[in-house]
């Protein structure tokens, strides 16, 4: 039986996320094409039908999530959310989107892929433009009633992004742990800055 390409472009997706995951959980070294594999329930063959290698396999899935992820953060800074909620949902999307683990992970791939350590950097600079972008406007518009500069708010926000990270990461927490974090560290910014 042929597979139409509709088929053949689901079983890329499903490779790729696979791979993140695997890659977000394992690190680059740690992760062989036989664990994505085994992951989805096929062979080694159609990976490499994608994908030349392990190295091309990690590049894809590091930049479709890299891209994904501001694509979405764009959609919720230009929302109509309160800022607050703006944070939230922000910190909860790099959560989901194993975006944090990328970016604990980063210095092993930039040892081996100096391109990993330009996407990582780019990204790092366009999400931070974007909160910065937000905060001004908050503060603008007085949503936020804080002396703080804006970049010292985004500073801040970055922080709790790195402290999810590195606690659901090195702690092993569930998304329900995760949420109750995220919501302490919401009320303490909330305190602060609003």
């Amino acid at each position: 039986m042929k597979k139409n390409r509709e088929d053949v472009e689901v079983l890329k997706n499903k490779i790729i996320s696979a791979a993140l995951k695997l890659f977000a959980a394992k690190g680059y070294t740690n992760t062989n094409i036989q664990d994505i594999a085994e992951e989805i329930n096929i062979s080694r063959g159609p990976i490499y039908y994608h994908f030349k290698d392990k190295s091309t396999l990690y590049k894809t899935a590091v930049s479709t999530s890299f891209e994904s992820f501001i694509e979405d953060l764009e959609l919720i800074f230009n929302s109509d959310s309160a800022f607050e909620e703006k944070i939230k949902l922000a910190v909860q999307l790099g959560y989901s989107k194993h975006v944090y683990f990328f970016f604990l992970r980063a210095h092993e791939a930039f040892e081996i892929f100096s391109d990993i350590k330009l996407l990582h950097d780019t990204l790092k600079n366009r999400i931070f433009q974007l909160i910065l972008s937000s905060t001004k406007e908050a503060l603008d518009s007085n949503r936020l009633k804080c002396s703080y500069p804006p970049e010292i708010i985004v500073d801040y926000i970055f922080g709790i992004f790195y402290a999810v990270s590195g606690i659901s990461y090195n702690l092993e927490r569930n998304e329900r742990q995760i949420d109750k974090l995220i919501s302490i560290f919401m009320a303490d910014f909330k305190n602060k800055f609003i």
